[in-house]
């Protein structure tokens, strides 16, 4: 009779333990649950904010390859230059120089 009970209380602990043990998991389910979606949303706000970055970086590349223009937002005007130093002009030569190689006809 005193294994019985002996017995019947090793089963009693160890089935607490394995109720606690569930438990846990289910809680830990539930949090990686709301963790996922939690990463989700923020997903789709960053994957929103990379689709708008691109769009304005289309934007901006159309902008520059059409060159200086007006603007209706009043960033560029007529002559701006947006690489130039002398107001969309090529830059001025040093009449002292040479011809640059990549200009002058090849010599054999």
């Amino acid at each position: 009779e005193r294994w019985r009970t002996q017995l019947q209380k090793k089963v009693n602990s160890r089935f607490l333990e394995v109720e606690r043990a569930m438990k846990t998991i289910v809680t830990n389910v539930r949090e990686t649950k709301r963790a996922c979606s939690d990463l989700r949303v923020q997903q789709a706000m960053d994957r929103e904010a990379v689709l708008k970055d691109l769009k304005d970086l289309k934007d901006l590349t159309k902008r520059l390859a059409l060159g200086p223009q007006e603007d209706v937002e009043g960033g560029f005007s007529k002559g701006d230059a947006i690489s130039s130093p002398r107001g969309g002009k090529t830059p001025a030569r040093d009449p002292g120089l040479p011809p640059s190689p990549a200009k002058s006809p090849a010599k054999r």
